[in-house]
Protein backbone atom coordinates (compact mmCIF):
# COMPACT_ATOMS: atom_id res chain seq x y z
CA UNK A 1 0.00 0.00 0.00
CA UNK A 2 1.29 3.65 -0.99
CA UNK A 3 2.40 5.03 2.11
CA UNK A 4 0.88 8.49 1.26
CA UNK A 5 -2.43 7.59 3.30
CA UNK A 6 -0.65 6.86 6.28
CA UNK A 7 -2.36 3.67 7.05
CA UNK A 8 0.35 1.36 8.08
CA UNK A 9 -0.09 1.87 12.00
CA UNK A 10 -3.88 2.37 11.89
CA UNK A 11 -4.22 -1.23 10.08
CA UNK A 12 -1.71 -2.87 11.94
CA UNK A 13 -2.73 -2.11 15.42
CA UNK A 14 -6.15 -2.79 13.68
CA UNK A 15 -5.79 -5.83 12.24
CA UNK A 16 -4.02 -6.97 16.46
CA UNK A 17 -6.82 -5.99 18.16
CA UNK A 18 -9.30 -7.73 15.33
CA UNK A 19 -6.74 -11.44 15.70
CA UNK A 20 -7.06 -10.83 19.33
CA UNK A 21 -10.58 -10.40 20.09
CA UNK A 22 -10.54 -13.48 16.93
CA UNK A 23 -8.57 -15.42 19.22
CA UNK A 24 -9.92 -15.11 22.24
CA UNK A 25 -13.47 -15.67 20.84
CA UNK A 26 -12.30 -19.19 19.27
CA UNK A 27 -9.54 -20.66 21.22
CA UNK A 28 -8.24 -22.09 17.88
CA UNK A 29 -5.43 -20.47 15.75
CA UNK A 30 -7.06 -21.44 12.32
CA UNK A 31 -10.29 -20.59 12.70
CA UNK A 32 -8.88 -17.21 14.50
CA UNK A 33 -7.73 -16.31 11.04
CA UNK A 34 -10.83 -17.00 8.98
CA UNK A 35 -13.13 -14.90 11.87
CA UNK A 36 -9.76 -12.10 11.25
CA UNK A 37 -9.70 -12.33 7.49
CA UNK A 38 -13.46 -12.18 7.27
CA UNK A 39 -13.70 -9.16 9.74
CA UNK A 40 -10.72 -7.27 8.26
CA UNK A 41 -11.30 -7.71 4.82
CA UNK A 42 -13.70 -4.87 4.05
CA UNK A 43 -11.50 -2.18 5.30
CA UNK A 44 -8.51 -3.60 3.93
CA UNK A 45 -10.11 -3.91 0.67
CA UNK A 46 -11.53 -0.54 0.89
CA UNK A 47 -8.19 1.16 1.72
CA UNK A 48 -6.42 -0.57 -0.72
CA UNK A 49 -8.68 0.14 -3.80
CA UNK A 50 -8.43 4.16 -2.74
CA UNK A 51 -4.37 3.77 -2.46
CA UNK A 52 -4.38 2.60 -5.84
CA UNK A 53 -6.67 5.44 -7.31
CA UNK A 54 -4.93 8.53 -5.54
CA UNK A 55 -1.46 6.89 -5.78
CA UNK A 56 -0.71 8.30 -9.26
CA UNK A 57 -1.95 12.17 -7.46
CA UNK A 58 0.86 11.79 -4.54
CA UNK A 59 3.58 9.33 -5.77
CA UNK A 60 4.27 10.62 -9.32
CA UNK A 61 6.53 12.84 -10.73
CA UNK A 62 3.74 14.36 -12.51
CA UNK A 63 2.65 18.37 -12.72
CA UNK A 64 -0.86 18.30 -14.04
CA UNK A 65 -1.56 15.46 -11.62
CA UNK A 66 -0.26 17.00 -8.38
CA UNK A 67 -1.91 20.32 -9.80
CA UNK A 68 -5.24 18.48 -9.66
CA UNK A 69 -4.64 17.33 -6.10
CA UNK A 70 -3.42 20.77 -4.74
CA UNK A 71 -6.58 22.53 -6.38
CA UNK A 72 -8.99 19.64 -5.96
CA UNK A 73 -8.53 18.89 -2.32
CA UNK A 74 -8.87 22.09 -0.40
CA UNK A 75 -12.27 21.90 -2.52
CA UNK A 76 -13.30 18.40 -1.31
CA UNK A 77 -12.57 18.96 2.24
CA UNK A 78 -15.10 22.14 1.98
CA UNK A 79 -17.96 19.72 1.41
CA UNK A 80 -19.18 18.37 4.35
CA UNK A 81 -19.71 14.96 3.70
CA UNK A 82 -16.69 14.27 1.50
CA UNK A 83 -14.63 16.07 4.56
CA UNK A 84 -16.60 13.42 7.24
CA UNK A 85 -15.96 10.55 5.30
CA UNK A 86 -11.89 11.64 4.69
CA UNK A 87 -11.70 11.76 8.42
CA UNK A 88 -13.13 8.36 8.69
CA UNK A 89 -10.79 6.88 6.19
CA UNK A 90 -7.78 8.31 8.04
CA UNK A 91 -9.19 7.29 11.15
CA UNK A 92 -9.49 3.59 9.91
CA UNK A 93 -13.34 3.45 10.70
CA UNK A 94 -14.28 2.91 6.75
CA UNK A 95 -15.00 0.03 5.68
CA UNK A 96 -15.89 0.29 2.17
CA UNK A 97 -17.19 2.88 -0.52
CA UNK A 98 -20.73 3.42 0.93
CA UNK A 99 -20.38 2.21 4.70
Amino acid sequence: MSPHLGQGANLALADAASFAKALAATGDFTAACRRHEEERRPAVDYLSHLSYLLTPFFQSGSRILGWGRDVALPILTSIPPLRRRMGQTLAGKARGWLS
